[in-house]
């Protein structure tokens, strides 16, 4: 078989079917010969992964979707008068299954899922055939150069915790972030481990819809820019190119299809997955999903639901056997899969058994759906404050943004005094599996007295909506115009004023789709005021994006050559508080230019995290203008680098 393969590996030239991929006559006497040349070819092709070259590497990719796809049509068939017809159809099926060539990724903290575009412009989820389900748990197990994802990395984390990864997401973006796992102990980014995620989606997905490349993923709508270019570098280091980032809210607003309805409304979108929390306010009309304020926090989900489930029936073990299962890392693996598991239970029963064996000592422990509750309140007051303070942002958001046709002046008022009331919300989207707890849709009926909407799965509406943006993205432009620099800004210690922000497509166009982000961050840059290191907001946060605005400074020095702008990230007047973006010089300036001589600064801010700075020197005219990327903690050629090596690995 190997001779056979090796002349398709070694040139870029597909094969017309998979007979001749094979070097097989069309019709076999036997189904069981045609069935042994196919498995013993994904064999062969399987070892290419490792291949040094990476050209070699990707035509056997190729060529095992092909031979992928010719396993599953003939394990399905009953004779051999119907296998061709069928596998020449599910062949050409695969090509003709997307009406785009990009995808969209929910790349959860604890379940992960891919969807695409079909030709009849639905979203549709790829189901995980090794996990038989629509998503794909968030899990690594690390065993050499072998590497499990999804459920059975999961099982394998009650036995050996030490070489599995969870949770992975909730620290993207972190310094020093890193997990030793393996026999060898290798160190793993949290950016790695996503890209393993992503490739283990990618190589499952491929078997169904053909080679992919381009993705839209999705990220909590709070994910600063280091955490989101830290997601783009995941897909880098997986081989793809990440289009965009898109808020986990704003995809499953999009799932929703509220944005084909004729009437606007605004719309809270609850989104409490397995690791984190997210809570955004939206006014959603025809063909235009506009945001308003987002809030969260990326280490409160589920998890911590049943972290607390394993501290309660702990307290109870520690009473009955003066023994803690947590000083195990086997013991509190395995306890924290039963506790996830009698959690789901609690959701439609009142209450469930969770069995504990530690150091030969045993427990079995009745937890009652009130007890629970109780117990959990806490995580659930945090949830409810968020959204209660995401309304206030929204509503002042909202009167700086609506048109004089839109709010009076009374309403312009009291939207900025109080925000939001739950009479102006249209409804409220639970979005996250952790939403199933009655306890949270108790809360949402309590708070807001209206019934939450379910009507879209709340484990794939986030993969949904990224796949209908991505699909927007294919058929529209998205480039961002920054306007010439407005007019001076008087100098003062007041919040910069608007200076002006990017024309908006018009949303009543046929066949268009208008996406309005906020920032979830503030903007602006590190000054000195009295010797004493700050940080100056510029671009609030919940500003319309993409946005301009302009502020004037001092210099500090005299005869200052230039002045160096550093672009901070964060709300706190505390610099150490914030995170900095990026740097620019603005210069040379004029000779013996005393202090305190005028500099106007100009911060562009857009969709993708692109800082845009434009300095003027007041005293000559100069204008320099120079674009920041957020840069990420991994170099490019760490993302090469890492690229590479997993590229050699075996990814089940």
């Amino acid at each position: 078989m190997d001779e056979i393969l090796q002349p398709w590996l070694d040139n870029d030239v597909e094969p017309a079917d998979l007979y001749q991929l094979l070097g097989v006559p069309r019709f076999h006497e036997s189904l069981d010969d045609l069935g042994t040349a196919i498995r013993e070819a994904h064999a062969v092709l399987r070892q290419y992964q490792r291949h040094p070259e990476s050209e070699v590497q990707e035509r056997s990719r190729r060529l095992r979707n092909l031979v992928g796809q010719a396993a599953r049509v003939f394990a399905s068939q009953i004779s051999r008068q119907t296998y061709d017809a069928e596998l020449k159809a599910k062949l050409a099926a695969m090509q003709q299954r997307r009406k785009y060539d990009i995808v969209g990724i929910d790349l959860g903290t604890t379940y992960s899922a891919l969807a695409y575009i079909d030709v009849h412009g639905e979203p549709q989820v790829v189901a995980n055939p090794d996990d038989q389900s629509n998503v794909t748990a968030s899990v690594v197990y690390i065993d050499g150069d072998d590497i499990v994802v999804g459920a059975t990395a999961l099982r394998n984390a009650k036995s050996a915790p030490e070489n599995v990864v969870q949770f992975a997401k909730r620290d993207m973006g972190e310094q020093n972030a890193t997990y030793v796992r393996g026999d060898d102990r290798k160190a793993y980014t949290p950016e790695s481990i996503s890209a393993i995620i992503l490739k283990k989606l990618v190589a499952y997905s491929e078997q169904e819809i053909g080679p992919i490349h381009r993705a839209v993923v999705t990220v909590p709508a709070y994910f600063n820019g280091l955490r989101r270019v830290a997601t783009a570098q995941a897909g880098q280091i997986a081989g793809l190119e990440v289009v965009a980032t898109l808020n986990e809210p704003s995809a499953a607003c999009i799932a929703y299809r509220l944005h084909t309805n004729q009437h606007t409304g605004i719309y809270v979108v609850y989104d409490l997955g397995g690791g984190t929390f997210d809570v955004t306010v939206m006014r959603v009309g025809r063909n235009r999903i506009q945001e308003l304020a987002s809030d969260g926090n990326r280490q409160l989900g589920g998890y911590d639901w049943d972290r607390k489930l394993v501290d309660m029936v702990c307290r109870q073990f520690l009473e009955q056997h003066q023994l803690d299962p947590r000083t195990d890392p086997m013991a509190f693996q395995t306890l924290m899969n039963d506790c996830c598991e009698a959690k789901k239970t609690l959701s439609s029963l009142k209450k469930a058994h969770i069995r504990c064996t530690f150091q030969g000592k045993e427990l079995r422990a009745e937890v009652t759906r009130d007890d629970f509750e109780r117990e959990t309140g806490g995580l659930l007051k945090k949830t409810e404050l968020t959204i209660e303070s995401c309304l206030r942002a929204a509503g002042g958001s909202w009167a700086d943004l609506a048109g004089p046709d839109e709010l009076d002046s009374h309403q312009r008022e009291s939207l900025r005094k109080n925000g939001f009331r739950w009479d102006d919300i249209s409804g409220i989207m639970l979005v996250g599996g952790s939403t199933r707890m009655p306890m949270v849709q108790s809360m949402v009926k309590r708070i807001s007295g209206k019934e939450p909407m379910r009507n879209v799965d709340v484990d794939l509406a986030v993969a949904m909506g990224a796949a209908i943006y991505a699909g927007v993205l294919e058929t529209q432009s998205s480039d961002v115009v920054f306007e010439e620099l407005p007019t001076i800004v008087p100098l003062s210690d007041e919040p910069p004023r608007p200076a002006g922000s990017a024309p908006l497509p018009d949303p009543g166009r046929a066949g268009t789709f208008e996406y309005v982000t906020v920032n979830s961050l503030g903007i602006g840059v590190f000054v000195s005021r009295a010797g004493v290191p700050m940080n100056f907001v510029m671009i609030p946060p919940h500003t319309v994006l993409p946005a301009i605005k302009s502020h004037t400074f001092r210099t500090t020095q005299e005869n200052a050559c230039d002045v160096r702008v550093r672009i901070s990230e964060g709300d706190s007047a505390n610099s150490n508080q914030c995170h900095e973006l990026g740097f620019c010089v603005v210069g040379p300036l004029p000779e013996r230019l005393p202090r305190g001589s005028k500099i106007e600064i100009q911060i562009g801010f857009d969709k993708d995290g692109r800082v845009t700075v434009q300095g003027r020197c007041l005293t000559t005219n100069t204008i320099v203008r120079a674009i920041i990327d957020a840069a990420g903690l991994l170099t490019q050629e760490q993302v090469d680098r890492e690229r590479r090596e997993l590229d050699r690995r075996t990814i089940n």
